[in-house]
């Protein structure tokens, strides 16, 4: 290749894209990314309790039977066990909202007394598709070994009482020495292979969904959200578009 042309090349948005890529993902080693249970964690000292389903509230579509997948309902992207671990202060919740009329939801968050410490709004594009509420780092911050609630609702074009809502819990750990010197050696999608096998929810779903959000047409980042999230049963919403 005559030089002109490999210096142009050496600096083209392709080559920047394909160094990229290879530094991401190993080309040789295939990235299994799934979620375990923590081990050792011991139960939470408050309970997520249960949502409202509200029917077809906001239009949202409802089984014949009544028992909703999670494409068919609002879902915090959580673990079946309603708690997800983080090593973070200030994580960041996901959560599903199906095909609705919806025009926002809420999201509020709640310490072991009961207190609420933070509340915000979000605002939706379209519907379905997975929104991302990341808890301000201006905001009070969680406290290691501290469970939290947290609590997503819809705002229907006519707000009632019975607007559909989901609880979850949060509980924010101090990682062990080896998972830091592992992360600290390890590659983005590798780093998240790491959270998930630790049981550290949060970080494994927020890595993977900014990933998944800078390159969209990764076949490999692709593969690992749908791995990720049928590890914990929330495969029938892998497909959903991320929004923010």
């Amino acid at each position: 290749m005559p030089w002109r042309k490999l210096r142009f090349f050496a600096f083209s948005p392709l080559f920047i894209s394909i160094l990229w890529q290879s530094i991401l993902i190993p080309a040789s080693v295939a990235v299994k990314v799934t979620f375990e249970p923590p081990k050792g964690q011991p139960a939470p000292k408050v309970t997520a309790g249960g949502g409202r389903r509200g029917g077809d509230k906001c239009g949202m579509s409802s089984s014949p039977d009544g028992v909703n997948t999670p494409d068919q309902k609002l879902t915090p992207l959580i673990p079946s066990s309603k708690l997800g671990i983080t090593t973070s202060a200030n994580p960041t919740f996901l959560v599903y909202v199906p095909q609705s009329s919806a025009k926002a939801i809420e999201f509020s968050l709640e310490n072991q007394k009961g207190e609420g410490i933070y509340q915000t709004t979000v605002n939706l594009q379209s519907t379905p598709a997975i929104i991302s509420v990341p808890l301000p780092k201006n905001e009070s911050k969680l406290e290691v070994d501290k469970d939290y609630k947290w609590l997503v609702s819809l705002q229907c074009q006519q707000a009632t009482a019975s607007d559909p809502f989901e609880i979850a819990l949060v509980r924010r750990i101090e990682p062990d020495i080896a998972l830091k010197n592992n992360l600290d050696k390890a590659k983005p999608l590798d780093k998240v292979a790491l959270y998930g096998k630790s049981g550290v929810w949060f970080e494994a779903v927020e890595n993977l969904a900014k990933l998944r959000q800078s390159h969209p047409k990764n076949s490999e980042l692709n593969k690992a959200w749908k791995d990720l999230m049928e590890s914990v049963g929330l495969d029938s919403i892998a497909d959903a578009p991320l929004q923010n």
